[in-house]
């Protein structure tokens, strides 16, 4: 079993579920925020995995101080529960068909896997990220 770990920035705001806004700007958003990721795993060595892939990914938010925390400031998309924490990240998991690393995103191919959300500093410093971890699986479940 081998094990890949690559921390991509945060989705862009328009990436979230719940977003809404013109849709030319979140297929713009999606778009860039794909290549972006595809270009980290590219620079991170990922190669071509063993099928399937288990998916993990750990969140991190540093809020900063005053009323609009940081990432607000950014634009930046950070959940506040699983299943925006998952659909949220879906542009991330697609990046990883655009580097090659699986032939496509479905359930034969990635299994969904550990989700961590962090949003106090104390629990990872000034570090705000979506850390995605990579493993190989034996076989499929």
């Amino acid at each position: 079993m081998a094990t890949y770990t690559v921390e991509l920035a945060l989705p862009p705001k328009e990436c979230s579920p719940n977003w809404r806004g013109h849709w030319a700007k979140k297929a713009r958003a999606v778009k860039d925020y794909r290549q972006d990721c595809a270009q980290r795993f590219r620079a991170a060595g990922v190669p071509a995995l063993p099928l399937p892939v288990r998916v993990g990914l750990s969140y991190y938010l540093w809020r900063g101080s005053g009323a609009q925390t940081i990432y607000e400031r950014m634009g930046l998309f950070f959940p506040r529960d699983r299943d925006n924490a998952w659909a949220g990240a879906k542009s991330a998991i697609d990046s990883l068909q655009d580097a090659g690393v699986i032939p496509n995103d479905s359930g034969r191919c990635v299994h969904l896997g550990d989700l961590q959300l962090f949003s106090r500093e104390k629990d990872h410093g000034r570090r705000t990220a979506l850390v995605v971890t990579l493993k190989t699986e034996g076989g499929a479940e």
